[in-house]
């Protein structure tokens, strides 16, 4: 709720975390490099992709697979 990014998150069947977010550069990286201060003793790797511009959403929310 403190960052204006909307998107979703969802654990992988093989034990990764998604995460898709979209917003505005710095609230999106305000809103990862809190996610990696918060789960730093359980990230391992981290990859990035552009989103697809296509994609829109509404909220942040979880979601199951």
């Amino acid at each position: 709720h403190r960052h204006p990014v909307t998107g979703y998150v969802r654990n992988q069947p093989d034990g990764t975390v998604e995460v898709v977010v979209d917003g505005s550069q710095p609230a999106v990286e305000a809103f990862l490099g809190e996610i990696a201060a918060v789960f730093a003793e359980n990230i391992t790797e981290t990859r990035s992709e552009p989103l697809d511009p296509s994609q829109t959403f509404e909220r942040f929310e979880i979601r199951r697979t």
